[in-house]
């Protein structure tokens, strides 16, 4: 489900939440000191409860030393698809 851009964590967590959602998939055009802190307070609000893709052209410029737990840095289609096909099974 396509939820929106710009939602604040807080937001986006009780969504993810109360509709049981297994994964996030997460969009970004370049990272930013606000798109650090939006992956850090997503992942703390969701305790481990969801799994959080990053991708878009910032997955493959993400510095990976930064990713909080619980958020995977998705570099190009490929790792994605393969993620995917993985969870389908």
């Amino acid at each position: 489900m396509y939820i929106g851009s710009d939602l604040p964590a807080k937001d986006l967590a009780a969504v993810l939440l109360k509709n049981e959602a297994d994964l996030a998939v997460i969009s970004y055009v370049l990272p930013t000191p606000a798109s650090a802190q939006m992956q850090r307070d997503l992942a703390r609000a969701l305790s481990g409860r969801v799994e959080i893709w990053l991708g878009g052209p910032a997955g493959r410029i993400q510095d990976l030393g930064t990713l909080p737990a619980g958020v995977a840095a998705l570099h190009s289609f490929a790792p994605f698809a393969e993620r995917l096909s993985l969870r389908s099974r």
